[in-house]
């Protein structure tokens, strides 16, 4: 059966006045997407209860101050998708959420990057680090305000584009990860903007989506979109969730003559650790043996 992951992302500028909230949250129940990560929201543990009882579904936080940084994603009531697992950082800069439907899952971060480059170094590392230690890195979904751009494509007005310490610390973490930015990806040479700042004549594109490599092929749909946020637009992703696991009956051996085969060879020795890392509680070596030959078809 196939499913769609449906994710919108935007950055908020704050959601603590009721009546800017509450034009947001119907303005998300349009949308129709599987989750809803938005950034800056300005959030208190004691807003919790309040907003997800406005909400009328499962809201996960990650709090920063009540006048920056915090992050929270949304999920939709009416999806078939489960969430099984959160990991919240304690500043407010990221959340991680493990959805499941069926035998598929990915981990879903949503992010927001400040602005101070050596902060912006603490949060890329300390983010790694969890998605390295607590996430299979072979199904992640990044999205959120990172406050960087990747290259001078990205970027018009305001002073000359650089590639400073914190956008080569991004893509050090994206070649570790195997992630791709697939807005870029898509669309290589076009000029797409997702935040607008007039006094400072500035467009750039700082919201974005990295994905891993291996979901790349399933995108269906990426968006850039003038939202009713103030100052930034929103971008939506749509991913096809298919069974794998309805191959009919037979048994499958793998096939041995590529091994003779270098790149493949060299996909292996890139996976194999991922794999391992996925399957770090399997005990039974026979029953291991089977999931990486399942992983590597």
């Amino acid at each position: 059966m196939l499913h769609k992951l449906k994710l919108f992302s935007t950055n908020v500028r704050g959601l603590r006045n009721a009546s800017k909230r509450g034009a947001m949250f119907s303005y998300l129940k349009m949308q129709k997407a599987t989750i809803y990560c938005l950034q800056e929201t300005f959030s208190s543990p004691e807003d919790e209860k309040v907003w997800s009882a406005e909400w009328g579904g499962k809201i996960i936080y990650s709090h920063g101050t009540t006048h920056s940084k915090g992050v929270c994603s949304l999920l939709n009531p009416s999806s078939p998708f489960k969430l099984s697992s959160i990991q919240v950082d304690p500043e407010g800069r990221f959340l991680i959420a493990k959805l499941t439907i069926e035998e598929k899952y990915f981990f879903i971060a949503n992010i927001y990057g400040l602005n101070n480059c050596h902060d912006q170094d603490d949060f890329l590392k300390a983010l790694s680090q969890q998605l390295v230690s607590k996430t299979d890195t072979l199904k992640v979904i990044i999205s959120g305000d990172w406050n960087i751009t990747h290259n001078q494509i990205d970027k018009l007005g305001g002073l000359s584009w650089k590639a400073t310490s914190s956008r080569n610390t991004l893509v050090d973490l994206m070649k570790e990860l195997n992630l791709t930015d697939i807005y870029r990806e898509l669309h290589p040479k076009s000029k797409s903007f997702t935040y607008v700042s007039k006094s400072l004549n500035l467009k750039s594109r700082i919201d974005y989506f990295l994905i891993s490599r291996s979901l790349s092929c399933d995108v269906k749909q990426l968006e850039i979109r003038i939202s009713i946020a103030p100052d930034h637009n929103k971008i939506l992703l749509s991913i096809d969730v298919k069974n794998d696991f309805n191959r009919g009956p037979g048994l499958w051996k793998f096939n041995n003559t590529l091994l003779e085969d270098n790149n493949y060879k060299e996909l292996i020795i890139f996976y194999y650790p991922q794999i391992l890392r996925k399957y770090s509680e399997v005990t039974d070596n026979q029953l291991l043996w089977e999931l990486i030959k399942m992983e590597l078809r």
